[in-house]
């Protein structure tokens, strides 16, 4: 994923006219979506809440998706459930970003490379989330700039995830290895995670470690980039 800061004006300079060739509206699971393409792959955006659905690859005679159920959406403001303020308030689990219309405001393609702009407005937290898609020819890899402004008039934390959810055959337990450059961890608590019956946990609860290397309920440090082959795997 690309983490570069992108200025949206210079996305609306682009060709408007092939980005109306460069995407197609369709429907998944029941709900509208994008269709997004170069010469390697095809990803599908839904057009409320920016989930990432579907990525094809061209050359795949089966077609396997790798992106099940919500896909890759984005968490903000907020990630996981709410307080009980939150949700009178009406924010929802996860937050809003994954609620609220994304508005496409460019689509082209310039130099090989297709560029598709999106912008939502998250009116409970006050802030809107813009995100930029480049899809390269010649490359299987798509790429991500995503910006968050704050419409308030005070400075304050923001709880931003990029949510994921992969199937298999693409997860596999005690194989599939997640690398990210994390120092410092901490474990789920036991009261958050909700499993059921509660004395069934691999990981300490509420500890502090430094990753990869997590303490778990017994003692011993277990490797956390892994995929467990125990369940429950909520911690």
């Amino acid at each position: 994923m690309l983490r570069t800061a992108v200025h949206v004006g210079s996305v609306l300079l682009l060709c408007f006219a092939a980005g109306i060739r460069a995407q197609e509206q369709v429907t998944i699971d029941g709900r509208p979506a994008r269709l997004f393409s170069n010469d390697r792959l095809t990803l599908a955006i839904r057009s409320i809440g920016g989930g990432m659905t579907q990525l094809l690859m061209h050359d795949d005679p089966e077609k396997l998706n790798p992106l099940q159920g919500l896909g890759h959406f984005v968490c903000v403001d907020g990630f996981g459930p709410v307080s009980d303020e939150e949700r009178a308030a009406g924010l929802p689990g996860h937050g809003e970003a994954h609620r609220v219309p994304w508005e496409m405001l460019s689509a082209g393609k310039k130099d090989g490379t297709l560029t598709v702009a999106f912008t939502a407005t998250l009116p409970i937290v006050q802030e809107t989330f813009r995100r930029t898609i480049h899809l390269v020819d010649g490359e299987s890899v798509v790429y991500v700039d995503s910006e968050l402004e704050s419409r308030l008039g005070f400075d304050r934390p923001v709880n931003w995830g990029e949510h994921a959810t992969i199937g298999g055959p693409f997860l596999e337990q005690g194989k599939t290895v997640t690398e990210m450059s994390a120092t410092r961890a901490m474990t789920r608590s036991y009261e958050s995670q909700a499993v059921d019956p509660p004395d069934h946990h691999n990981l300490a609860d509420f500890k502090e470690f430094t990753w990869p290397m997590a303490p778990t309920a017994a003692g011993p440090l277990v490797d956390v980039r892994i995929a467990p082959t125990i369940t429950p795997v909520m911690d």
